[in-house]
């Protein structure tokens, strides 16, 4: 199993129609040999959003409200 440090992720903002004042942390991905499961960090600032969507694959999603300004 390969272990990821969340702290050592760089968070990127969301590049995506309808997505505002969102990053997001790939903590487990293709990159790391899984093809099917992928688990993501996203940090939500006060008012921010991602637009209803899905994928065709299983995800885990951590999301975190992000309360700096």
């Amino acid at each position: 199993m390969k272990i990821n440090n969340n702290d050592e992720i760089t968070a990127a903002e969301v590049d995506m129609e309808g997505a505002r004042d969102v990053r997001m942390k790939m903590l487990t991905g293709m990159k790391d040999g899984s093809e099917n499961i992928f688990i993501r960090h996203f940090i939500v600032a006060p008012g921010g959003n991602t637009p209803f969507h899905q994928h065709d694959n299983e995800h885990g999603v951590k999301i975190e409200k992000n309360t700096r300004v």
